[in-house]
């Protein structure tokens, strides 16, 4: 068999990856288009989605010319160019940061990571600096841009909003960060004419933070069709840098070729973030690891390598008010919405900073949810777009995500029960159902949000269910009406038809029991494809409280 170009799986060093000839993606064209901009350039992408190698790739070319892009369409574009552009981005003083490898455990601890690190990058470009040892990052880079000439620095940042996110649920914290960082920029601005360079990368895009608010001419190429695709793996990249690999893992899982692009299209292909481009990208983290290790099969590479952080989940938990049947279908957001980032209400006086953040947008600039296409009005002007999940792998891990934040609320006892569900509707044992069914329903942080309607409670449950593994449809359309949790377990050739009705108060439960089971039965729910499945149509009525289950029985 021929020797496979190596992968670069998790290196994220670009001359590391060109010197092992590891499979490098060029996406060089779309840097050439902007590495003379004397504006700030941001990009913001969901975290493993290339940002740090691209980040690397720019220091190298900075640092070392186009040693390292031999072959590489930088190497084309700079060769075609006068003397004059070499001149100017030859030399520089290059300093790269990375705000998600510092340790956050705090204010304090941010600071000091801060200026260890800062000092570390100035260190590298300029061994001779010499660094006071009472001053902070503020006084490190001020001074090291003084003594420098006029565009003469090239300034990296990645994951600049780290520190924002890591601290979105601490007020107080929050605030402090923010003083900091607002300084630090406003410093950036004031000394401005001494950076060639400036590039920054996040997964938000926070306003009232100094790049933003300090610098009104900041180039952001998030939402531009012509960088749709800088970040992340097309189809046709996929041919053309992977075909060898791909024919590989088809011979390891004895599948045909077409069947593995099929198999990365679903799990891991989908996402886009533009709508002026209709291409989907394949996540660059996933799909390496997959044809490194083909034998697992299409494994949750998105999961295993860590979801939300712990204070973003705990924001996310918080403030949800996402209605939970749509989750698994397109949600409707607006332009303003998705071009604002993360909106912070600052309040000096009480020294408290607290985010203005739609947990829709944390997800899709997570990359939970992806764009999947406009909105638009009668007259076709364009109103707004649709998130949805991008793939399989997203959607596994969003629901992973959620039953880890809903077991949170459950005791020992409860989580237990939860986890015999597919043992319970495999032998169509209500009892144990019904049981299973309350504790989801308890699993709701009633602290900061009440179910206080049937859909709600139906959405939750259908959540729980996705996040056991099962396949589940809501409001599953028939020809006689919509099933309100329609769910099949293909190994047990199993299919349960749901119907749901909420007891108010003075109501009897039995009279509701049989409006939900002369449902079931008028409208024939749960006959569709394949018919040779097993069929249980169950009536279920969820208690006044909205947290039990009062009774639960088949139609005979």
């Amino acid at each position: 068999m021929t020797q496979l170009q190596p992968l670069s799986n998790a290196i994220t060093s670009f001359e590391e990856l060109r010197r092992e000839d590891a499979v490098y993606v060029d996406k060089t064209a779309f840097i050439a288009t902007f590495l003379t901009s004397r504006a700030p350039v941001f990009i913001s992408r969901p975290r493993r989605f290339g940002k740090s190698l691209l980040c690397s790739t720019l220091k190298s070319f900075f640092s070392h010319g186009i040693q390292f892009f031999k072959g590489l369409e930088l190497e084309k574009w700079w060769n075609e160019q006068p003397d004059s552009i070499r001149q100017n981005l030859s030399g520089n003083a290059v300093l790269h940061l990375d705000f998600s490898v510092m340790k956050l455990r705090n204010v304090e601890s941010f600071e000091r990571a801060f200026k260890k690190n800062l000092a570390e990058a100035v260190r590298e470009t300029c061994p001779d600096f010499e660094i006071q040892p009472d001053w902070d990052a503020e006084d490190v880079m001020s001074a090291f841009l003084s003594s420098r000439d006029p565009a003469c620095v090239v300034l990296l940042i990645d994951e600049y909003d780290a520190p924002i996110t890591h601290f979105l649920d601490k007020p107080h914290e929050l605030w402090r960060v923010r003083g900091i960082r607002d300084d630090f920029y406003r410093m950036l601005k004031a000394q401005a004419e001494k950076l060639r360079f400036f590039f920054l990368t996040g997964i938000s895009r926070v306003t009232k933070i100094g790049v933003f608010s300090g610098f009104n001419n900041v180039w952001d190429l998030t939402l531009s069709g012509n960088y749709a695709t800088l970040l992340g793996y097309t189809e046709e990249e996929l041919h053309r840098y992977f075909d060898p690999h791909i024919r590989h893992a088809a011979e390891v899982l004895q599948q045909t070729p077409e069947e593995i692009y099929a198999g990365l299209k679903e799990n891991y292909d989908g996402f886009r973030f533009t709508c002026e481009s209709e291409a989907t990208l394949h996540n660059p983290w996933s799909v390496p690891k997959f044809l490194n290790e083909p034998g697992r099969g299409f494994v949750n590479y998105w999961y295993e390598s860590g979801g939300l952080s712990t204070d973003q989940n705990s924001f996310f938990a918080r403030s949800w008010q996402l209605d939970l049947t749509r989750l698994d279908t397109n949600l409707p957001c607006e332009e303003a919405a998705l071009k604002g980032g993360v909106k912070l209400n600052i309040d000096d006086q009480a020294e408290t900073v607290t985010p203005d953040y739609d947990p829709t947008m944390m997800l899709f600039q997570t990359g939970y949810l992806t764009l999947r296409g406009e909105r638009r009005g009668p007259n076709g002007k364009l109103i707004g777009y649709l998130i949805g999940l991008p793939n399989q792998e997203l959607r596994e891990s969003l629901f992973s995500t959620l039953k880890e934040r809903l077991n949170e609320a459950l005791s020992d006892t409860q989580r237990n029960e939860t986890d015999k569900i597919v043992e319970a509707l495999t032998e169509g044992n209500l009892t144990e159902l019904s049981t299973i069914f309350t504790c989801y329903l308890n699993s709701w942080d009633y602290d900061n949000s009440t179910l206080t309607s049937e859909n709600a409670c139906r959405g939750l449950i259908a959540t729980w269910l996705q996040a056991s593994g099962i396949d589940v449809i809501t409001e599953a359309h028939s020809a006689g009406g919509r099933c309100d949790i329609l769910l099949t377990l293909h190994q047990e050739q199993l299919r349960y038809a749901f119907e749901f009705k909420v007891q108010h108060q003075g109501e009897n439960p039995d009279r509701r029991l049989e409006d939900a089971l002369k449902q079931l039965v008028e409208n024939d729910y749960g006959q569709v494809p394949p018919v040779s499945y097993e069929l249980k149509k169950v009536g279920v009525v969820i208690g006044p409280d909205f947290r039990s289950i009062v009774k639960m029985t088949f139609v005979q």
